[in-house]
């Protein structure tokens, strides 16, 4: 299954946040969406999840426009972690994990649960109230939410998309680290996950496609080695960016 953009734009009175975007994102591939700020990356997010509706163009998740989709049925297809989630009542961490369980056993629950405690490194937190962790830990918290919604739906036939809003936001590098690897393994189970990132280099790392985006627009799309150019990124963000291949790592490695 694809989540299809067809010539999508979204401005905001006459200011023009989101112009023209085409893309398809397939599952078992995660796409990252870079680009300076203001660049349009997380209200192309907003419009993917259906928080917001384009002005212009169509969202198809599968074969079916997003705008009408009840919210049940995108529930079921795709679950979004957005950049800040604020909680107004003072629930335990263990409750909010409960609310991305869509449906199945009780059994199955707790496997998962106990399975997505430990890959993201929550026990400390679980018995705590969310409104006491910090940033990083609630976002922890958080991502392990949409997981689980994700996993609720592990026994039907279709494919699901998990979209991130700036996931490692005011984490450590170890924590940032473990929820890329972790994003990258649900992969193998039908999934597409879709990520705006600031850092390059985690960019680089774990994406298999990368958007880049300025002023609205998508400058650039591919794999990482079509997109990241020392050149582009240096014209796109205003400043000298060197880009290199690190043989002994394997990978690219943005300077700047």
């Amino acid at each position: 299954m694809s989540y299809r953009i067809d010539d999508v734009s979204f401005s905001i009175g006459s200011l023009p946040i989101v112009r023209d975007v085409t893309y398809a994102f397939e599952t078992g591939s995660m796409c990252s969406i870079i680009g300076p700020n203001g660049a349009g990356k997380t209200t192309l997010l907003k419009l993917m999840s259906g928080e917001l509706n384009p002005g212009k163009g169509q969202i198809y998740l599968g074969h079916r426009p997003l705008i009408g989709l009840p919210l049940k049925e995108r529930a079921k297809l795709r679950a979004v972690m957005t950049q800040n989630s604020v909680v107004v009542f003072d629930f335990l961490v263990d409750e909010i994990l409960e609310m991305g369980w869509i449906s199945g056993s009780l059994e199955r629950f707790n496997q998962s649960r106990s399975k997505v405690v430990r890959e993201c490194e929550l026990e400390d937190l679980v018995d705590r109230k969310f409104n006491s962790l910090s940033g990083g830990e609630q976002q922890r918290v958080q991502f392990a939410r949409a997981l689980l919604q994700i996993m609720s739906r592990a026994e039907d036939d279709e494919d699901h998309f998990l979209l991130l809003d700036e996931p490692t936001a005011n984490m450590d590098v170890a924590h940032e680290l473990n929820l890329l690897k972790v994003s990258r393994e649900i992969l193998k189970e039908s999934v597409g996950v879709v990520v705006v990132l600031h850092d390059l280099n985690l960019a680089a790392r774990f994406s298999d496609q990368i958007i880049l985006m300025d002023s609205g627009c998508v400058v650039a799309s591919g794999e990482p080695e079509e997109v990241l150019s020392g050149k582009i990124l240096s014209d796109v963000y205003s400043t000298p960016i060197r880009v290199e291949r690190h043989e002994e790592l394997g990978r690219l490695v943005v300077y700047s």
